[in-house]
């Protein structure tokens, strides 16, 4: 079950672009021969992409975002329904495994804070 992005919380549309980097994950699997060139086939026709979302946030902001990851996505465990920052498209993210919202104050009461997610496929 994914949630909905919290409205209260910068939106992706908000998202430092300049910034923002998306990749797509490595589908292939290459095994090697006894002679000649090894093969190449794909592991899955589908797979998540990562992608690093910087944004802006008050201190109040990132409470809630803290909260939010924590609690409503039981540590990242859970899904989260946003809209893509590059394209606009309705899409389901998760937080990439083991990496927690980072934060870096910028002044006092904003932070620079990079939000890692997979987009998950289908969603």
């Amino acid at each position: 079950m994914a949630v909905v992005w919290p409205v209260s919380l910068p939106q992706s549309d908000d998202a430092l672009g300049y910034d923002m980097v998306e990749e797509a994950e490595d589908r292939l699997l290459y095994s090697p021969t006894s002679a000649g060139p090894g093969k190449l086939r794909p592991k899955y026709t589908v797979g998540p992409a990562r992608v690093s979302i910087p944004t802006v946030y008050t201190e109040t902001q990132l409470t809630t975002l803290l909260d939010f990851y924590h609690d409503t996505l039981h540590g990242g465990a859970l899904a989260v329904d946003w809209k893509h920052p590059r394209t606009g498209a309705d899409q389901r993210f998760r937080f990439q495994p083991g990496v927690m919202p980072a934060a870096q104050l910028i002044t006092p009461n904003l932070y620079r804070v990079t939000l890692h997610l997979e987009m998950i496929p289908g969603g």
